[in-house]
């Protein structure tokens, strides 16, 4: 049976990281900030487009979820496997792009699931909430989740879904143990040579944005520093605090 792997994943956890160590591995068609209902405005932002950009495949447009199922086909037809990063932020944020109405699901799973009725397998990426509202607070872009009500969403909906989780500080800690815990849910041998993949596109195309866009290789950065009105921000006006105890860390602010 034919078979989809999703890594769903909120902004600035490190999911594009991941994501381009996967994208080296010639068995796996890997695709960037997909989502059934919404475009990420990173371009290329289609299906096709990616497929086109980095597989030099090119397949009829359509929906997403036609596109994905003209993806699948492809690789069904050279051994390979679809995995596909969710924009999952694009599901649970307001924003221009979701006409400030998000699902507040991860409705990517659930379109694929019945719409092409494929077997789907899940994992997702998480990280610290602190340093995600700092890194998203120094982000060229607009901070549009100031709050973390998105995030709590989202890390409520894979909790209560059940859904595989990789932390990203335990990423960069020991980068092939996780690695090879994902293989586990795709279903395939780890290659030995897996790399930064260029072709997989993300935050990458803003090299402001993100102090790991430059990196060449995984490993943790000091956390960022931040005033002391910021921190108050943090306490008394997100909810980092509730999202650390939901994801077992162990710190709070």
């Amino acid at each position: 049976m034919d078979k989809i792997v999703i890594i769903v994943g909120f902004a600035r956890c490190g999911v594009t990281l991941v994501n381009r160590y996967l994208a080296s591995d010639k068995k796996l068609v890997c695709l960037a900030e997909i989502n059934s209902r919404y475009k990420c405005p990173t371009e290329p932002n289609t299906v096709k487009g990616q497929l086109d950009k980095w597989y030099g495949t090119s397949i009829k447009e359509g929906s997403t979820i036609e596109e994905l199922k003209s993806a699948l086909e492809f690789c069904s037809s050279s051994g390979k496997t679809l995995l596909v990063r969710d924009w999952s932020f694009g599901s649970f944020v307001p924003l221009k792009y979701n006409n400030f109405n998000p699902a507040r699901t991860l409705n990517t799973i659930d379109d694929i699931k019945t719409q092409l009725g494929v077997e789907v397998n899940v994992m997702a990426i998480v990280r610290n909430p602190i340093d995600v509202w700092l890194s998203m607070n120094n982000s060229v872009k607009t901070f549009h989740d100031k709050k973390l009500e998105g995030y709590r969403s989202f890390v409520d909906e894979i909790l209560q879904r059940e859904i595989p989780l990789f932390k990203y500080e335990d990423f960069c800690k020991n980068k092939d143990q996780v690695l090879a815990g994902i293989y586990a849910i795709i279903g395939k041998d780890m290659p030995s040579n897996l790399t930064l993949s260029s072709n997989v596109i993300g935050d990458i195309n803003y090299p402001t944005s993100s102090r790991g866009a430059s990196e060449n290789n995984v490993r943790m950065l000091d956390r960022r520093s931040f005033a002391e009105e910021e921190l108050s921000f943090m306490k008394d006006n997100t909810c980092i605090n509730d999202i650390l105890s939901k994801l077992s860390y162990v710190e709070h602010i």
